[in-house]
C-alpha cells in the first residue's frame, strides 16, 4: 500500500488557532504502531511525524516545485524518545 494511502483505522485531526501571540496547532494521530525517524534528525521525515511549512509572503507560484527564499519548513517527530522539532527550510532573512 502506498505511504500516502490511511490504513482502515488510522485517523488524523488538526486545529489551528491565532492570537496575537501566535500561532497555536494541535494534532491528534491515530494508528497502529509506530514508525520512528531516522538515524538523526535531518531524516525524521523517514518516520511517523509532521511536515509543516509557512509561506510567509503568500507568493507561491500555481504548479510551483519547492520553497522561495522566505519560505519555512518544520519536521516534528520522536527523536530519542522526545518530541523534537527540526528547521529544515529557513528564509535568507532569518
Amino acid at each position: 500500500m502506498p505511504a500516502n494511502e490511511p490504513k482502515s483505522g488510522d485517523a488524523l485531526e488538526v486545529r489551528l488557532a491565532w492570537n496575537r501571540s501566535g500561532l497555536m496547532m494541535r494534532a491528534v494521530v491515530e494508528k497502529d504502531g509506530f514508525h520512528p525517524g531516522g538515524e538523526n534528525v535531518m531524516k525524521l521525515w523517514k518516520g511517523d511525524g509532521l511536515q509543516i511549512a509557512f509561506d510567509t509572503m503568500k507568493n507561491a507560484q500555481k504548479m510551483a516545485i519547492g520553497y522561495d527564499d522566505e519560505d519555512f519548513e518544520y519536521d516534528l517527530a520522536m527523536f530519542n524518545g522526545r518530541p523534537t522539532v527540526f528547521r529544515r527550510k529557513a528564509s535568507l532573512a532569518w
